[in-house]
C-alpha cells in the first residue's frame, strides 16, 4: 500500500467515525495527498531513468570490452602472421642471396610484429571492427531511448 493509499484510507476512517473533519481540513488533507502522489510519481520516474542510464552504461561498457578484446586478438594474429612470413622470407635462399633484397628487405616487408593490444591494425581489419562497434553503440542508444 502506497503512502497516498494509506492517507486516503485514514481520511475515510475519520469520515466514517462521525467526527469528520472540517472542509478546510479536508482540503488540506487533499493537498497533502496530491503532493505525496506527485512525489511518488517523481521518485518512480527518477528510478526508471536511473535504471535506463545504468542499462545504457552497461551496454556501452560491454561493447567497448568486446571491441578491445577483438582488437587485441587481431593484433596477436597479425603479429603471428608477420612472424611466420618474416621467417619464410629470411629462409628463402633466392631472397637472401639477392644483393638488392636480403634480410633488410624481409624486415621492411614483414617486420611489423607488434602483437600488443595497442598495435596499429591495417585498415582492412580495423575498419570493420570499428564499424561494428559504432553500430553496437547505436543499438545501446536505441535501447535506452526505448527504455528496454
Amino acid at each position: 500500500m502506497t503512502i497516498t493509499q494509506c492517507l486516503a484510507a485514514f481520511l475515510v476512517s475519520i469520515a466514517l467515525s462521525g467526527c469528520g473533519p472540517s472542509a478546510q481540513e479536508i482540503a488540506a488533507a487533499k493537498a497533502v495527498e496530491e503532493r505525496l502522489r506527485v512525489a511518488e510519481e517523481r521518485l518512480h520516474a527518477e528510478e526508471k531513468e536511473r535504471k535506463i542510464k545504468q542499462q545504457y552504461n552497461d551496454c556501452v561498457s560491454n561493447v567497448v570490452t568486446h571491441h578491445n578484446n577483438n582488437w587485441t586478438s587481431l593484433c596477436e594474429q597479425e603479429a603471428r602472421r608477420h612472424t611466420k612470413e618474416l621467417q619464410e622470407c629470411i629462409t628463402d635462399p633466392m631472397i637472401m642471396n639477392n644483393p638488392y633484397m636480403g634480410e633488410g628487405y624481409c624486415k621492411r616487408l614483414h617486420g611489423n610484429i607488434d602483437g600488443s593490444k595497442d598495435c596499429l591494425l591495417p585498415k582492412s581489419l580495423a575498419a570493420p571492427l570499428d564499424s561494428y562497434t559504432q553500430a553496437e553503440k547505436s543499438r545501446c542508444i536505441a535501447e535506452a531511448k526505448l527504455g528496454s
